[in-house]
């Protein structure tokens, strides 16, 4: 499947918005399914970073132009 997708232009947390987007208009079929959510155990979390919110804004502006 994600060989028959054109290349992914985003490149932040946008991206996995995009991947669902193409393969939906390709055809593709979702099923939801249960997952676990754990607490962090390493690392810091970045989301709330003024310059990775920036970048997801601006790549969602991109993306809903490219695909309109």
């Amino acid at each position: 499947m994600v060989d028959r997708l054109p290349k992914l232009k985003t490149e932040s947390a946008i991206t996995e918005t995009e991947f669902l987007i193409r393969a939906k208009r390709a055809g593709y079929k979702f099923k939801e399914v249960p997952v676990g959510h754990y607490p962090r155990t390493t690392g810091k979390s970045t989301g709330g970073n003024l310059k990775v919110i920036s970048k997801a804004v601006k790549e969602t502006l991109q993306l809903w132009w490219a695909l309109k």
